[in-house]
């Protein structure tokens, strides 16, 4: 679990981008805005750390060693709540080491949006690597980041 708390920090810096507007792509510019500034406490807002860990879990639960044993997702299950504290000091850590960092340069672009749903296209114009973050609207309107196509890539094997 904490490899994957450490990999989901190290590829959260990798995906920030930089963009005005509303929307998704504004959720995003403000949480490349707080990542660039070292802002942890405004970065926050823009993640939802319950749907994150949901997704993972969920992700990790298509593993068929761990589908097939209830023994192992009661375990997983009785973590989420440590899981959740873990991602979120490291998300905090990840916001104050990032000020001024190299994805400060990023470009976005609106991949797709379906209702309370959306995806956001991300570039770092320094290496030219392109990334997908998967965005959700709350209940108050708010997009937030709620997964990483490339985390997703990752637990799966990929």
């Amino acid at each position: 679990m904490r490899k994957i708390t450490i990999a989901i920090a190290v590829f959260f810096i990798a995906f920030m981008a930089s963009c005005s507007g509303s929307g998704p792509v504004a959720a995003v510019e403000a949480l490349q805005e707080a990542a660039c500034s070292g802002n942890a406490e405004e970065g926050m807002k823009y993640i939802d750390t319950d749907k994150f860990i949901d997704r993972m879990f969920d992700l990790m639960m298509e593993n068929p060693s761990l589908a097939n044993n209830p023994a192992a997702r009661e375990m997983l299950e009785a973590r989420k709540p440590q899981m959740k504290q873990q991602f979120e000091q490291q998300m905090k850590t990840t916001f104050s080491n990032s000020k001024d960092g190299p994805d400060c340069n990023s470009s976005v672009e609106l991949v797709s949006e379906d209702g309370d749903v959306a995806k956001v296209s991300i570039e770092t114009k320094d290496n030219g690597k392109k990334q997908t973050v998967e965005l959700n609207k709350d209940e108050e309107g708010q997009w937030k980041v709620v997964f990483f196509d490339e985390i997703a890539e990752k637990i799966r094997g990929r």
